[in-house]
């Protein structure tokens, strides 16, 4: 929770509505929401090193290990050949980030062997879902658990601005999609999972498992 909360708050600096213990949380962020700027490395590498070994990187294997085991998938991950990944980083900066582009020397070497449409695409898309369609054709239910923040989450934010947000959202000010997103499944998190989890946790606990 308080890494989204810390997310929040960089990407949409005075727009989520924080609480003032959501505020303190954020102020007080420990040093892995950030990165390393020590002298040894430049401020880009030392970003990337920050993502490869603490945060950006250990999450999403995670999450990408725990999708795939659930399902009997072995999953494989070729960019994070530590050859290729020392490669890069023997690389200067310039040569990964240039000329408006990202990921350049990746770029470079998939010429001629991918659209160019492809190749030079300078946006981002990653595994998009429908979340604004998902939201406005369940209102009943985002309302229902997201009315009223719960627990925690109603407690790190303040309840008149984040009503008014959503009220704003079904009446189409749909640049309030992500806000309500996170609200609603922090808030389902609370209110539906945890109880299960901890309904488990007591069951094994008397059973021994």
């Amino acid at each position: 929770l308080r890494q989204r909360l810390h997310r929040l708050r960089l990407h949409h600096p005075g727009q989520y509505p924080l609480s003032d213990e959501g505020r303190r949380l954020c102020a007080g962020a420990a040093a892995r929401y950030g990165a390393e700027t020590s002298g040894e490395w430049p401020l880009l590498d030392a970003y990337l090193i920050d993502c490869i070994r603490r945060w950006a990187l250990p999450h999403i294997l995670r999450q990408d290990d725990r999708n795939a085991m659930a399902f009997g998938i072995e999953s494989r991950a070729p960019y994070l050949d530590y050859r290729l990944a020392e490669l890069a980083f023997r690389t200067q900066p310039t040569v990964r980030l240039s000329r408006g582009y990202t990921k350049l020397l990746l770029r470079e070497a998939g010429k001629g062997l991918m659209p160019e449409a492809v190749r030079l695409r300078p946006d981002k898309m990653g595994f998009w879902s429908p979340q604004r369609e998902w939201l406005v054709s369940h209102e009943a239910l985002v309302r229902d658990v997201a009315g009223t923040l719960a627990g925690e989450v109603g407690a790190l934010t303040e309840e008149g601005p984040w009503r008014t947000g959503l009220d704003a959202f079904y009446r189409g000010d749909f640049a309030m999609t992500d806000r309500v997103w996170a609200g609603f499944l922090c808030s389902l998190w609370v209110k539906k999972t945890l109880p299960r989890m901890q309904a488990l946790a007591l069951r094994d606990d008397r059973t021994g498992a």
